[in-house]
Formats: C-alpha cells, sequence, structure tokens
C-alpha cells in the first residue's frame, strides 16, 4: 500500500512538475477578449484592457487557456500579446496545429473579424502566396534585351541563363507568355447570425437584398457589424434592435422576423426584410459613430436622430415608390430629403447611387 502511495505521489509530482513547466505569463498588448470556451462562437467571458497580465496555464489548438482569478477562460492565440518572462513568440505565430487559415500563409490577424475572415479565405483557396524573394537576374544578353518588354522573362518566369532568355523572347514573339496568376479578390465577410432558422433565413434575405440592390448600403452594414443575434421579445408591443459598438454586434428582437405576419400585413416577409435591412442600416451608424469618435451631443445633435438617416436611405433604396412613397421626415417626403442629401454633398457615396438608379442614370 505504502510503494502505492509513493508512486501515487510521485505521478502527481510529474504531473505537477510538467504542467508549471508549462505556465507562463504573457502581457496584453491591445484590449483582449476571453472567452468562456476555445471557440468564436463561446460567449465572451471577460475583456482585459492593454498591458493587461494573464496567466497561461494550458492550450488547446490555437487556443491558450487562461487562469483568470481562479476561473478557467480562453484567449485565441493569433492575437497580439507578448510573454513576460521567455522568449516564446508573441502573439499571431503560427501554431503547432495544421494550418487552416490565410493568416499563417500571407497575413498576420489581429481581431477576431480577420480571423474568421482568414479562415474563409483559406478554405476557398483564397490565401495570396507570400511574395518569394527572387534571384538576382544574370546580365541580360545584348542581343534581346531592349528597353520595353519583349520577353516572358519579365511575364511569367525568371530567366537564369542565355538559353532561358532567349526562349522567353522568342515565346514573347509568338504569343506564349501564360499570363501569371491573379489572386482572387477576397469578398468581404458576412456577420455571423445566430438566431431560430426563420431569423437567420429573413436576415440572410435581408442582406441578400442589400447587397443585390443598394450594394453600398450593404458594405455601410456589414464593415462594421460582425455578428447578428436574435434577441427575445421586450414584450412592449414595440419591436427593438441594439447595437453593441464595442464588440460590432447587433441585437435583434426575434418579432423582427414575422413583424408583418402578427399585423396581416400583405407585403409579408418582403416587408419583413426591408424593416431589418433599415434596422441594421441604423444599428451599424451607432457603430460607425463609435468607432469614429463622434460625439453627437457636444455638438448639439442628437445620435439617435442622425442614425434615423441611413434607415430612410435604406428604404428609398429598396422600396421609394412603394409602402414608403409618402413616409416623411419633418413633414418633409423622404424621398426628396434622400434627393437633398445627394445634392448637399451628405455621404454622397451612400444617399446618391439610390437617387441616380431610380433616375435611370
Amino acid at each position: 500500500m505504502a510503494s502505492k502511495a509513493v508512486s501515487a505521489l510521485v505521478g502527481c509530482l510529474l504531473v505537477f512538475s510538467i504542467a508549471s513547466a508549462q505556465e507562463y505569463s504573457i502581457r496584453a498588448n491591445r484590449g483582449l477578449n476571453l472567452r468562456a470556451a476555445p471557440s468564436l462562437n463561446a460567449i465572451i467571458a471577460d475583456t482585459v484592457k492593454t498591458g493587461s497580465i494573464l496567466r497561461v496555464v494550458g492550450a488547446s489548438g490555437s487556443w491558450l487557456k487562461i487562469d483568470r482569478f481562479g476561473r478557467e477562460v480562453w484567449l485565441a492565440d493569433w492575437v497580439d500579446y507578448s510573454r513576460v518572462d521567455s522568449s516564446k513568440p508573441s502573439g499571431s505565430q503560427a501554431p503547432a496545429t495544421p494550418i487552416d487559415n490565410c493568416c499563417f500563409v500571407d497575413r498576420q490577424c489581429q481581431s477576431d473579424k480577420e480571423w474568421i475572415d482568414g479562415y474563409r479565405a483559406f478554405q476557398n483557396g483564397q490565401c495570396v502566396a507570400p511574395a518569394q524573394p527572387q534571384p538576382a537576374s544574370p546580365a541580360q544578353p545584348v542581343s534581346s534585351a531592349p528597353a520595353n518588354v519583349d520577353n516572358c522573362c519579365f511575364v511569367d518566369r525568371q530567366c537564369q541563363s542565355e538559353d532561358e532568355w532567349l526562349n522567353g523572347y522568342w515565346a514573347f514573339q509568338n504569343n506564349q507568355c501564360p499570363a501569371p496568376a491573379r489572386p482572387s479578390a477576397i469578398p468581404p465577410s458576412r456577420p455571423l447570425i445566430e438566431g431560430s432558422s426563420e431569423f437567420v433565413r429573413q436576415v440572410e434575405a435581408a442582406l441578400n437584398w442589400l447587397e443585390n440592390q443598394a450594394p453600398e448600403w450593404h458594405n455601410y452594414v456589414i464593415d462594421v457589424v460582425d455578428k447578428i443575434f436574435e434577441l427575445a421579445n421586450s414584450g412592449s408591443g414595440a419591436c427593438w434592435a441594439f447595437a453593441y459598438p464595442d464588440r460590432r454586434h447587433v441585437g435583434l428582437e426575434t418579432c423582427m422576423s414575422n413583424w408583418a405576419q402578427k399585423r396581416g400585413i400583405s407585403a409579408g416577409p418582403r416587408f419583413d426584410q426591408l424593416e431589418i435591412a433599415a434596422f441594421l442600416a441604423h444599428e451599424a451608424c451607432h457603430i460607425h459613430t463609435f468607432e469614429a469618435g463622434i460625439n453627437y451631443a457636444a455638438m448639439g445633435l442628437d445620435e439617435e436622430e442622425e442614425c434615423t438617416k441611413p434607415m430612410h436611405g435604406v428604404m428609398v433604396a429598396l422600396d421609394p415608390f412603394n409602402r414608403y412613397g409618402t413616409l416623411t421626415i419633418n413633414e418633409e417626403p423622404v424621398l426628396s430629403v434622400v434627393r437633398r442629401y445627394c445634392s448637399e454633398g451628405f455621404s454622397p457615396e451612400l444617399y446618391c447611387p439610390a437617387i441616380q438608379r431610380l433616375q435611370g442614370g
């Protein structure tokens, strides 16, 4: 029994020594999110400010296990941090796990959004290969070194000898230079959408409508919104939306996806999608305002009223003549208001395209 106890004690000490050897401290080089589990879909359990010291007690794939005042939380290994007590590289280094993200190939990701974009790009084969150092080209033969490009060695290859240079010249004269491969443009990332299947379907339909008919407003939304999630109805009789600027999230109450049906409006799902698109623009305005550091109150303006302008801009862009044909702002028809915004140069990149499309220009 004693030998078993000693063996067990030795085993425990060994495990403890291994665990201790793996522990180290890191310093946050910017504000960081700590999650309840090693996943971007896990809730944010805590946040830390620049300069905060965290104790790393383990790892799982691309995630660091953090002891946060006795509570286990997780930090993405690609974010910006520095090790405090040894020479371990700082964050944004490729982990030992298999590469599945362009952030390990052609970029350095500094946020959850950049990481998600990099993951999607990798899955679609859209990582741009990092530039390779080119060997010094040998002196070009005098007979084939004119000032203008006339050699495939300038187009799709690096010639290392006179023979390669002459072959490249001949290939160019016979139009046999393959066009260099161009990296595919990475499309802007859509926000994560979380909620019931009906909620997700309606939000996706609203974003698709925006993208197809008013791409300027679609980009206005997705540029600052990383996540759209479903909220329970407040029970107030109204249907609300909320912006969380520090997290770049927007919450929409569940009634937003079936507002028309509950009120017997014949427009049905299309009406709901129009409402969703308009509210997304409204809440995106709050996030744009936050990130730009704009203080409307200091200017004697009401931020809520200012963010109603994008809402009406979307309504005109998507449905200018039907249900909202008589909508007014301070007794002025909204269509007239949007025309005025465009003519006065107020965010013309957003308000002018809809007017130009209506006028056929």
